[in-house]
């Protein structure tokens, strides 16, 4: 057990009692993370049949806080939370318009044997599925709840694809080199600029990007929010070294795709060797 879960399901057995006398239930929860394995404390109404709540996960401040002051930031959490109609949480037909992907690097896969979440591979990145709703609040779809409400893994995927893809947000610009030279640049991520890096995937930003920097081009990631696109070079080394660089100074790790270029083409999206 690592030392974060650890903290975590302490702090649950102390404010178990605590929260039921406000009404509500505590869960353990995990997710995965760029840079490892995340825990939190969920908080549910004790009398709910909503499948999940909201999840507070844990930051080191915590330890500073007494339990009744923890008990109330998760209470204060908790109402956060949109005000939806429980019936929707558990309504197929209200979820599936909603769904959509998002990419990490496929170097996260160890972390997955251990997770509830349903996920698709490439070769090179790990495909999660979410929910978003209000004020931003997301929820990664997990195998148990695709059985709940009874949704098959290639209707999932298909819809989550097509919402992407009514989304889709493409802009240009340009990129200068440290020498000077300048290229076009092209922003490939959603509507939001929030998880939208997975549009890379997607066959119509090849073929609309295919008009503009050629047959095949290179993809810059950004990070799981944007990728960039630029014509296809040669010489890659300048952009290997900007990639690592913003991803070093200007990206949190949890928001981190990739240190590599890839390469898109008609057949897809592939690392760069």
């Amino acid at each position: 057990m690592t030392n974060e879960k650890k903290i975590v399901e302490e702090r649950i057995s102390r404010l178990k009692p605590i929260m039921k006398g406000r009404g509500y239930s505590l869960k353990c929860r995990e997710k995965i993370d760029n840079n490892g394995m995340k825990y939190g404390i969920e908080v549910l109404p004790a009398s709910s049949t909503i499948p999940f709540g909201i999840t507070l996960f844990y930051e080191p401040d915590w330890c500073e806080k007494s339990n009744e002051e923890l008990a109330d930031l998760l209470v204060k959490a908790f109402n956060y939370l949109p005000k939806l109609e429980q019936d929707m949480f558990m309504e197929k037909s209200a979820i599936l318009p909603k769904v959509k992907p998002l990419i990490y690097s496929i170097e996260n896969l160890k972390n997955f044997s251990k997770m509830e979440t349903f996920y698709k591979k490439t070769e090179d990145f790990l495909i999660l599925f979410y929910v978003a709703f209000e004020k931003g609040w997301i929820t990664q779809i997990t195998y148990p709840y695709m059985e709940k409400l009874k949704i098959q893994e290639e209707e999932l995927v298909r819809h989550a694809f097509e919402n992407l893809k009514a989304d889709l947000k493409i802009f240009s610009s340009t990129i200068e080199l440290s020498n000077g030279v300048v290229f076009p640049m092209y922003a490939i991520t959603n509507q939001k600029m929030h998880l939208g890096a997975a549009a890379i995937l997607l066959p119509d930003v090849y073929k609309s990007l295919s008009e503009k920097l050629g047959e095949k081009f290179i993809i810059l990631p950004s990070s799981i929010h944007e990728c960039l696109a630029i014509p296809f070079v040669e010489t890659q080394d300048p952009f290997v070294k900007m990639v690592k660089e913003i991803n070093v100074e200007m990206v949190h790790p949890s928001e981190k795709l990739s240190d590599h270029l890839y390469l898109c083409t008609e057949n897809g999206v592939s690392m760069l060797k």
